[in-house]
């Protein structure tokens, strides 16, 4: 699908013109599990410098089961968690608790305080552990889209408890855009950045923190620069993942597809596949499922075949 195809993707998907696009009807990990799903509204309390702040959040967790793991997901720049919530509901729906939270703070700001947003996450977390004790020992994984996936590196370079990451199409760049503000735009990196040799702090993630990363080319509109792409999360300073993230990790190279179309609001194939990703992930590294055929074998290889994403490598 070219630029042309997804401009029009756009425009129906704003009307409620496109709905879930199944691949496979027969795949249980596409479609939602078997569990129920209800959801809790949650007002997070965060102070940080003296200054008193709310995070919204909304907890989805399975309706008759303990769930098997945390996740806590988090948007991308201007964006709210709401965007997301077929995520949420799809990982509760397969016994996962999921939260998805909106960063706390003025959007339109020089200073994008990365930093603070990496607390807020850990916060939320804590709170969550604090709030509902039953909930104290689950694995703990952060994850989330552009701005919010590179706030998931840098929660769990922060904390050594969190066990994983999901990442889609994270990027690097720490304030607003680039062309007007280019020194706030090198700012907090968390992946190494090969232009300005910044090393990162990703490199301080406990070795066998385990993760995921999609990632989309550049494109003009919101992900224009390839020192901040997503790609290099993976590959590192050396090209071979020197300072970036740890193994094991898989690397999901979508091509073309667009970065503001990772929104679960936005349904199209790529967000199927994700969506199956995910929770193949999470039965393979938290129950010991073997979920190879859907993160490098046979079914994701059918999706490269059909064109749906380039390439999947693991290191």
């Amino acid at each position: 699908m070219g630029a042309f195809r997804y401009f029009w993707y756009y425009v129906l998907a704003g009307f409620g013109f496109i709905y879930p696009q199944i691949i496979d009807k027969n795949d249980p990990y596409e479609w939602a599990g078997i569990y129920g799903v209800r959801s809790f509204t949650e007002e997070i309390p965060f102070n940080y410098n003296g200054k008193h702040e709310t995070l919204q959040a909304e907890l989805f967790e399975p309706a008759s089961l303990d769930p098997e793991a945390f996740v806590l997901f988090m948007p991308g720049f201007g964006a709210s968690y709401t965007g997301y919530i077929d995520y949420l509901e799809h990982l509760a729906s397969h016994g996962f608790l999921a939260m998805g939270m909106d960063f706390a703070g003025t959007t339109l700001t020089i200073d994008g305080e990365h930093d603070v947003k990496a607390y807020q996450a850990l916060d939320a977390i804590a709170y969550i552990r604090v709030v509902y004790p039953e909930y104290y020992d689950l694995p703990i994984y952060t994850a989330g889209h552009s701005l919010g996936g590179k706030i998931a590196f840098y929660a769990a370079s922060l904390n050594e408890k969190i066990d994983g990451v999901m990442a889609l199409d994270p990027v690097n760049a720490g304030g607003p855009p680039c062309a007007i503000f280019p020194k706030q735009c090198i700012a907090y990196p968390v992946a190494p950045n090969n232009e300005t040799e910044q090393e990162g702090i990703m490199k301080q993630i406990t070795e066998g923190t385990s993760s995921i990363i999609f990632r989309s080319k550049p494109d003009p509109l919101t992900n224009p620069d390839a020192q901040f792409n997503a790609a290099n999360f993976y590959f590192g300073l050396d090209g071979q993942g020197l300072n970036a993230a740890p193994s094991p990790v898989w690397y999901y190279d979508m091509g073309e597809f667009p970065h503001g179309l990772y929104l679960s609001s936005l349904p199209s194939k790529q967000v199927q596949i994700i969506k199956r990703t995910m929770v193949a992930f999470l039965e393979q590294e938290v129950l010991g499922e073997d979920s190879g055929a859907y993160l490098t074998g046979s079914i994701i290889q059918a999706d490269i075949n059909d064109g749906y994403l380039v390439s999947v490598e693991n290191r």
